[in-house]
C-alpha cells in the first residue's frame, strides 16, 4: 500500500514538473539574461560576479532545461516511432515465417 501512495506521488510529481519546466527554463534564462545585461552597465567586482552568475544562469541551467523539453522530447517521439516501425517488421516477417 505504501508503495502504490509513492508511486502515485512520484507520477504527481513528474507531470507537475513536466507542465512547468518550460516556464522555469524561461525564467531562469530571462533572468540570467537581465543580470548579465544589468552588470554591463557598472563596474567592479561585485558587478562583475553578478554578470558571470547572470551568465551562468542562462547558459548552464536554462539552456539544459530547455533542450530537455525541447530537443529530447522530440528524439524520444522518434525513436519510439522507429522502434514501433521495427517491431511491426520483424512480426509481419515472424508471422510469415
Amino acid at each position: 500500500m505504501l508503495g502504490t501512495s509513492r508511486s502515485e506521488f512520484k507520477a504527481s510529481l513528474e507531470r507537475t514538473l513536466k507542465r512547468y519546466h518550460g516556464i522555469i527554463a524561461g525564467i531562469l534564462f530571462v533572468l540570467g539574461i537581465s543580470l548579465r545585461w544589468l552588470a554591463s552597465g557598472y563596474s567592479g567586482a561585485i558587478w562583475q560576479i553578478i554578470g558571470d552568475f547572470g551568465t551562468f544562469l542562462a547558459g548552464a541551467i536554462a539552456i539544459p532545461f530547455i533542450y530537455e523539453r525541447l530537443i529530447r522530447a522530440e528524439e524520444h517521439r522518434i525513436f519510439l516511432s522507429d522502434l514501433e516501425d521495427v517491431l511491426e517488421a520483424k512480426l509481419t516477417n515472424f508471422q510469415l515465417s
